[in-house]
This record gives C-alpha cells, sequence and structure tokens, in this order.
C-alpha cells in the first residue's frame, strides 16, 4: 500500500527491517536515520528509529548525534508517546523529542501516531 505513495514517504530501519523488505519497497528504508528540513521555520527534523540512536528515554539509546539547535529528533522504538523539551548535549538551545507511540503495538495502552504540522508536534489517538 504504501508503494502507491512512494514519493511521499521518508523510512528509516527499524530493529525488524531486513533486506527482503527493501526488495518489495519503492522507496528506501535500511538508513539508521533521515533527515527532513522545515525550510520554512529553519528546523531540522531528524528521523531515527530509536535502537541506534535515540534520547534515552524508556529503553531507546542515548546517542543523540550533534544537531543544531532548534531541531527535533523522532524516534519510536519504544512505542511510548513522547513529546518533550530537552537541551541539547553541547549545552545549545533546546531539542524537540518525539516519539509517535505505536498504532499496532502500543506499550502505554494507547493505539497512537503524531503529526508535524505549522512547526507543532501532536499526538493522535485511535
Amino acid at each position: 500500500m504504501l508503494n502507491g505513495i512512494a514519493e511521499r514517504v521518508v523510512a528509516v530501519r527499524g530493529n525488524c527491517e531486513a533486506e527482503v523488505d527493501q526488495m518489495v519497497l519503492d522507496f528506501p528504508c535500511m538508513a539508521d536515520y533521515a533527515i527532513v528540513l522545515d525550510e520554512g521555520r529553519g528546523r531540522e527534523l531528524f528521523c531515527t528509529h530509536g535502537h541506534v540512536l535515540g534520547p534515552g528515554i524508556h529503553n531507546s539509546v542515548d546517542k543523540v548525534p550533534p544537531l543544531p539547535a532548534g531541531s527535533a529528533l523522532l524516534y519510536g522504538h519504544t512505542h511510548i508517546k513522547v513529546d518533550e523539551e530537552r537541551p541539547l548535549a553541547a549545552g545549545g538551545g533546546p531539542l524537540r523529542v518525539f516519539n509517535p507511540g505505536s498504532v499496532s503495538i502500543p506499550k502505554d495502552g494507547t493505539h497512537s501516531y503524531g503529526i508535524y504540522q505549522d512547526g507543532a508536534f501532536s499526538h493522535r489517538e485511535l
């Protein structure tokens, strides 16, 4: 189903992806991270799964790459919703940390997904 909107999909490798997944998809899905630029706001969205790079919240790995101030780190490994600001490791401005939770296997009891619109993050529960 996602191949029909492949030009609009940004995907990163999770801890269960395999080469066979990439063989059937029309968009890349094997990178440990992807960077999306919100040019209108000058904001970098650093997208990762959370098992190789992540904010160290719940059971995500605690390894945040160097990011510009005002960036956001999006991850999902824990399947638990998060939306908070944290200081950058270098002591710079805030880093927004966002986990959409999980639609299919939530670990906090609520089936959810995330939205980034007009520079703001929000959760939606099903």
